[in-house]
């Protein structure tokens, strides 16, 4: 679809909505207008972030085996 087709799609969809979800829609853009050109934000490591473990979570996990699946 090219931009004309989609401005098009976009206006009759627009045109079934409920003020309530207008509004939304409105909000959405206004974001979307704001980050458009902007870089997404970076992580550092610093002293109060720390990267998730995978160990943490699976130590919780319970090992399946064949015979507790067909149980």
């Amino acid at each position: 679809m090219d931009n004309a087709q989609l401005r098009q799609t976009i206006q009759q969809q627009i045109e079934r909505l409920s003020s309530d979800r207008l509004r939304l829609v409105v909000d959405f853009l206004n974001f979307l207008i704001q980050t458009e050109h902007q870089e997404p934000p970076t992580v550092t490591e610093t002293a109060d972030f720390r990267p998730p473990a995978g160990g943490a979570l699976l130590s919780h996990a319970i090992p399946w085996s064949h015979e507790q699946v067909h149980h």
